[in-house]
């Protein structure tokens, strides 16, 4: 099992085994705090042997600091049965609503399986704030 895609996007739906995706992004350039009304976690996996049918699907999204983000998503992941040669794809999209950004800097993204840990996705936040100018710069 390896996980193909692993996607912050603007939207993204799964309809008859085909996974869409707008506007993949890995960077917000915002003046924060910054509310970003809708986004969604896209995730594809590829199932080759199906030893276990049940795994332990985990989703952990974490700010600057280390703190969630989100809460974490943990849940059983029930896998479809062998497929056709090169294995069978499994979709995942996961809807968020009014994410709220206070803090520039990286935040992780980790999906992991069965405690392992099998991508990592970073977003970049860049506070684009005016800031007042230093009255004793002269430059």
């Amino acid at each position: 099992m390896q996980l193909e895609i692993i996607a912050l996007c603007d939207a993204a739906t799964e309809q008859g085994g085909r996974l869409n995706l707008l506007g993949v992004f890995d960077q917000l350039n915002v003046n924060l705090p910054f509310v970003l009304p809708h986004s969604a976690i896209a995730l594809r996996f590829r199932i080759k042997d199906a030893v276990q049918n049940v795994r332990q699907l985990s989703l952990k999204f974490t700010d600057p600091q280390g703190n969630d983000f989100i809460p974490e998503l943990n849940t059983e992941l029930t896998l479809p049965e062998d497929g056709p040669a090169g294995g069978r794809a499994l979709n995942m999209v996961l809807n968020l609503q009014g994410l709220k950004f206070k803090h520039e800097g990286i935040y992780h993204l980790r999906v992991k399986i069965d405690d392992n840990l099998m991508a990592e996705n970073i977003l970049r936040v860049m506070d684009n704030t005016p800031k007042e100018p230093n009255p004793l710069d002269f430059n």
